[in-house]
């Protein structure tokens, strides 16, 4: 594991230079996720975690229904989808996620990766791109984060 002494070592030096960039980049993109798509990773995540059926039938039309949104979206907002690396950990294993959304997404469609562990991540993907821009946090009576 590399330290923070350590990653900035690595971006200053002339061959790390490109790393720099896309750590820009990575910023940039997660700017440009709109409030509506964060809202629908919040539901996906939601019936992914919650989904406990045999067939998995919710989780399967879940996934379906947000690939479809995503889809519909902008191209600069399809390549922050499918591009932005959000800082994430398996909330089970304390492993990191390498995953995009979009690769997240597709993968749990195509049953190599499971629905629970999806949801884990989108969940937590949606809230780094909530708090990165700036949407006002849930102020319904009960869902304080807070406390």
């Amino acid at each position: 594991m590399f330290t923070p002494k350590d990653v900035k070592g690595i971006l200053l030096h002339p061959t790390g230079r490109s790393l720099a960039a896309l750590r820009v980049e990575q910023h940039k993109m997660s700017k440009g996720v709109r409030t509506d798509t964060i809202v629908r990773m919040e539901k996906l995540s939601a019936v992914l975690l919650e989904d406990q059926s045999s067939d998995n039938l919710p989780s399967r039309k879940a996934v379906d229904e947000f690939l479809l949104y995503i889809a519909t979206l902008p191209d600069l907002e399809q390549k922050a989808i499918e591009s932005l690396k959000c800082p994430a950990k398996d909330s089970h294993t304390g492993q990191y996620y390498d995953f995009t959304i979009g690769e997240a997404v597709r993968d749990a469609k195509g049953n190599l990766v499971c629905f629970h562990k999806t949801g884990d991540f989108i969940k937590q993907a949606a809230a780094h791109l909530r708090r990165n821009c700036g949407v006002a946090p849930d102020t319904e009576q009960g869902n304080c984060s807070a406390m």
